[in-house]
């Protein structure tokens, strides 16, 4: 089977107020007259859902032999006799992997998408003006599954998902921070040579100890830890990785992509290698913000535009500049097998190291006897 829906729902609608009239009965009338209202309205909903090379056929006969594996259960064992509890849920279990292994072969493809369209929260207070609260344009959220026919291990899975949030309205109030905040967010991820059915296997240990009432706490913990442990194994040995999409953060004054791979390494410290790029643009407009804003600030105002001053300078320190776009600082971070966190070539852990040993190598200087 394969198909597509879809829904479109517009302009709705939701308001409740809140009144301080005296006592728990609330009259139609007071509540007309409430001191504080709240509203939320949307313009459009549209969802949109797909699957395709579902085998519904083939489901049904999994579900079949799902409840009879079920069914078996109870049944006596081999000899006549009544199943022990252990021997019950060993047979589930067995089932179950059996029949997870069917269900991942027909579930195919499929995707399904939420976007919102002209969202806005409102506040009012009695007899003001309403005020905006929040808003935003457009958000869109997504999310989607394939099973790469040509895959070496048959349960191998990748998974996609995203988020799109566009002309964020940060309300009335906060007008003053507004070149501060962002615009636009938008994610994209996808997970690539996923071994669901290994994941999904690998926790049955965790179920069936849970139903026993012969394991304490420190075995469930112990089984859960072992869990964890054979997760990076099984994903080195699919060949998972995650791919970082053109992330984006954007504003009125900078603008911020990142793009990158994570993958599985069993030799580091972390379990993991990543290697991101992030350029951002627009750190020299904000400076020259936070300059001009510093004139008349508050003393408590000054220290937390000096605070975030000086993390820029930290930030323009660390970038790899680009003579083509004066105006964009790039930033390779790694995390490498061997455990070294690298910015742009720099071994960021050996400097981080040196900064923490200098006020040991002060202080053991300062000891010593001129």
């Amino acid at each position: 089977y394969s198909g597509k829906a879809t829904s479109t729902s517009k302009n709705m609608s939701l308001s409740f107020a809140i009144s301080h009239e005296e006592g728990a009965q609330k009259t139609a009338k007071a509540l007309a007259a409430s001191d504080q209202t709240f509203g939320l309205t949307i313009d459009q909903v549209d969802t949109v859902s797909n699957i395709a090379d579902f085998d519904a056929v083939q489901l049904h006969s999994i579900n079949n032999k799902l409840t009879n594996t079920m069914l078996s259960g109870f049944g006596p064992a081999g000899d006549g006799s009544v199943k022990s509890k252990d021997a019950y849920f060993d047979d589930i279990v067995q089932g179950s992997k059996e029949m997870l292994g069917h269900l991942l072969s027909v579930i195919g493809s499929g995707s399904a998408k939420i976007e919102v369209s002209g969202l806005s929260t409102t506040y009012q207070d009695d007899g003001a003006s309403p005020a905006t609260v929040f808003g935003l344009d457009r958000m869109a959220l997504d999310f989607g599954y394939d099973r790469p026919k040509s895959s070496v291990d048959a349960d191998q899975m990748e998974i996609e998902y995203g988020i799109n949030i566009a002309g964020i309205n940060y309300g009335d109030k906060n007008k003053d921070i507004r070149i501060f905040l962002p615009d636009d967010i938008a994610f994209r991820n996808k997970l690539h040579n996923l071994p669901i059915q290994k994941i999904i296997e690998a926790t049955f240990p965790i179920i069936s100890a849970s139903f026993d009432d012969t394991v304490d706490e420190q075995a469930m913990q112990l089984t859960g830890m072992q869990f964890l442990f054979s997760l990076p194994q099984m994903l080195a040995d699919s060949g998972a990785k995650i791919t970082i999409g053109e992330n984006l953060v954007s504003s009125q004054s900078y603008k911020l992509t990142q793009t990158g791979t994570i993958i599985p390494a069993l030799g580091s410290p972390t379990f993991a290698e990543i290697d991101l790029t992030t350029k951002i643009s627009g750190l020299d407009k904000l400076r020259t913000e936070l300059d001009a804003r510093m004139v008349n600030a508050s003393p408590q105002e000054k220290k937390q535009y000096q605070s975030i001053l000086q993390q820029l300078a930290i930030a323009t320190t660390l970038a790899q500049p680009d003579p083509a776009a004066p105006d964009q600082r790039t930033y390779r971070l790694q995390l490498t097998p061997q455990g070294q966190f690298m910015m742009n070539g720099i071994d960021l852990s050996a400097l981080m190291g040196v900064v923490n040993k200098q006020p040991n190598d002060k202080a053991t200087g300062s000891q010593q006897t001129p």
